[in-house]
């Protein structure tokens, strides 16, 4: 019945049909991972993770990532209320129970940037670059982002080396240097790291579109060309995107949790 509710969209029914599962049957397994769901659905991060803590006592085993996954929700719903001490604390939570999750680096990082404190901000974003091929572009971004702007060329080319050391077709890290040697004015080496980028994704929209623009940039034909991807690209709908590796939905940003499948951590890379 508690399922049926949550089906038809009865969020609020489902919840207190499956309360009253647990109350009657305090040892019911599959009741409690309903209702963490529920709990999920309903963006109520504090009691999923209670739940889910009930869960691993019942089976005896702990799900240290998943925990981890709970609190950085929780954090990033603190951290969008404008409660940064809170989401603070919710990510030391998180990393304290996975010290390599990524998406609680990658929040600890944001709320320490936007209270200005951006050195210890990109030591978090640096940890998250070592936790998956998804996650690791989201940081790379991030410290992108800030070290350009401050001139520490430096600490973006060693961010890439990083990830290619352990992912050395990482056609991502490629574009991001290619924007690198664009901003310094380096148009061959930009077109050598995108024509790389291509060579590993050949279906790419977006490195196909950049590339166009260097050559163009060169003085080379293709002007023409690169107005036209410009145009496909701002009406596409998905460009370059993540897929979940359980159902393969896809969106443009990765995530911790499908939001079609309601799995946690199961991000990918397409072309992983």
């Amino acid at each position: 019945l508690a399922l049926d509710f949550k089906s038809a969209g009865l969020i609020d029914r489902s919840e207190r049909t499956l309360q009253d599962v647990v109350t009657r049957d305090p040892d019911n397994l599959s009741g409690w991972l309903c209702l963490r769901r529920v709990y999920e659905e309903m963006g109520r991060w504090e009691e999923a993770g209670v739940t889910q803590a009930r869960i691993d006592k019942l089976a005896g085993s702990s799900d240290d990532r998943l925990l981890a996954s709970l609190w950085t929700e929780r954090g990033n719903a603190a951290q969008k209320e404008g409660d940064a001490e809170a989401a603070a604390n919710c990510y030391e939570t998180a990393l304290g129970l996975d010290p390599a999750y990524a998406p609680a680096h990658l929040g600890a990082g944001d709320s320490l940037a936007d209270r200005g404190d951006l050195p210890l901000a990109l030591q978090h974003w640096e940890m998250a670059l070592g936790d998956g091929a998804a996650w690791a572009m989201q940081a790379l971004e991030r410290i992108s982002d800030v070290s350009v702007e401050s001139g520490d060329w430096e600490r973006v080319e060693g961010a890439c080396a990083k990830i290619l050391d352990r992912q050395p077709h990482s056609w991502r890290v490629q574009l991001v240097l290619a924007r690198l040697h664009q901003k310094r004015g380096d148009l061959d080496a930009a077109r050598q790291a995108l024509t790389l980028a291509l060579t590993e994704k050949p279906g790419s929209i977006t490195v196909q579109r950049e590339l166009w623009q260097v050559l163009d940039a060169q003085g080379a034909a293709g002007s023409a060309v690169g107005d036209l991807f410009a145009g496909v690209i701002d009406e596409a709908r998905l460009v370059d995107p993540y897929v979940c590796m359980k159902c393969g939905f896809k969106a443009n940003q990765p995530f911790a949790r499908c939001p079609h499948c309601h799995d946690w951590n199961t991000v990918a890379d397409e072309q992983s």
